[in-house]
Parts: structure tokens; C-alpha cells; sequence
């Protein structure tokens, strides 16, 4: 996979800085979104897989709304990409970071 851009790892930095969780131990950056067409740009952009549509069936927190999720293990390369998020990245810098280190061990 060719590096993005500068303009496109900052929006993506942006997206996941917002919306992901950072599995460090696991080695994946996943996204859980009502709306398929932020995944698929974030896809279009790093790569991963969309998985869904899903609905909720708990009562607690059904929403009658489907969902999606956008996944990138370290298969599909998400300690590189995580090196390349690290300088855009505000509140899940450290996570990035330490997923990167991971690829450097």
C-alpha cells in the first residue's frame, strides 16, 4: 500500500482520533458508525474491511438504526498505518504509538 497523503492521513487521523478504538494488545484499529460513508472513505483511503450491516438487539440500546464496522488488523497493515496516523493524532496518539512500536520490535 502506497502513503497517503498528508491531507488524507490528517482526516483520517482526525476520524479515528473521534470515533475508533485502539486495540494495542490485539493489534487492530476498529470503528463501530451508523453511517457507511465515512467507513468507506476511511476504507477507500487505509485500507480494512466493513463488516454490517448489523442491528442491535438489546433493548437497552436498540436504536432501530443499522451499523457497520470498519476493522484493520495487523494482517492489513495497521501497525504501519498507525505510524503514519501518529503525527495527526491528538487523543489516541500514545494508542498509535505503541501500535506502531509493535512493528518495530
Amino acid at each position: 500500500m502506497d502513503k497517503p497523503s498528508d491531507v488524507e492521513l490528517a482526516w483520517c487521523a482526525g476520524f479515528v482520533d473521534g470515533e475508533a478504538s485502539v486495540d494495542v494488545f490485539r493489534g487492530f484499529i476498529h470503528i463501530q458508525q451508523n453511517q457507511v460513508e465515512p467507513l468507506r472513505k476511511l476504507q477507500s483511503i487505509l485500507g480494512g474491511r466493513i463488516n454490517g450491516p448489523y442491528t442491535r438487539t438489546r433493548r437497552i440500546i436498540e436504536s432501530g438504526s443499522p451499523f457497520w464496522y470498519w476493522r484493520l488488523g495487523m494482517s492489513a497493515g495497521s501497525l504501519v498505518v498507525a505510524s503514519w496516523l501518529t503525527p495527526f493524532a491528538v487523543n489516541k496518539r500514545e494508542k498509535l504509538v505503541a501500535l506502531a512500536e509493535r512493528g518495530r520490535a
